[in-house]
């Protein structure tokens, strides 16, 4: 309650108002006979309020206290970026920008890893823009799967990219249609212009 000094609290009043001033919430005059009140309200919307709490002396005078706190219950969203293109060695690092946004209190931590099952069991971490992560040791196509949580708790869902392990860089594809094979090799896209380029076309 606000501090009065000089007299014991007699009464007191609280109030919410949204941040457009709006009331939102008003209580009456309530008598003081403690110093800690639990009051039970709802508040549909997120975003930014003010809680005011006004205290009454035996002689009626007051001082009152704001209270500044915000309402996040919306999940954040994000995605990942592989900033050097889709194909890498083996075990190569993958520069992984994580582009992430939330409506309210701001994205607090993410975590990172190659499947679903050990995202889930790994540990969150303050949030980076940039993350170095181990590319798979095999040659294939891999996954790097992602969770962002805001500072109220919530988290996103669960987002992914997924990059090429090769030990020339470059792509093969390959196509078979009953006894005919079809090898195209492409060259690993680049962020600069974000094209790929045929290599060579084979058909056996």
């Amino acid at each position: 309650m606000p501090n009065l000094e000089e007299n014991k609290i007699k009464k007191y009043q609280i109030r919410i108002e949204n941040e457009n001033n709006e009331l939102l919430f008003r209580a009456g005059i309530q008598p003081f006979d403690e110093s800690k009140k639990d009051v039970s309200l709802s508040i549909p919307n997120d975003g930014n309020y003010t809680l005011f709490l006004k205290g009454y002396d035996l002689n009626e005078n007051y001082k009152e206290k704001k209270i500044k706190f915000g309402i996040d219950r919306t999940e954040p969203v994000g995605k990942i970026f592989l900033v050097n293109g889709l194909t890498y060695n083996p075990n190569e690092k993958i520069k992984v920008e994580i582009l992430a946004k939330d409506n309210l209190s701001g994205v607090f931590r993410y975590r990172i890893a190659n499947t679903r099952d050990n995202l889930l069991a790994s540990q969150w971490k303050d949030i980076e823009k940039l993350v170095d992560f181990t590319g798979n040791a095999k040659e294939g196509i891999f996954d790097i799967v992602c969770q962002v949580q805001d500072n109220a708790f919530n988290n996103s869902k669960i987002f992914q990219a997924s990059y090429y392990v090769n030990r020339n860089k470059n792509l093969i594809i390959k196509s078979k249609s009953n006894e005919r094979e079809k090898i195209l090799e492409v060259k690993k896209q680049t962020q600069k212009n974000g094209k790929i380029q045929i290599m060579r076309v084979e058909e056996k």
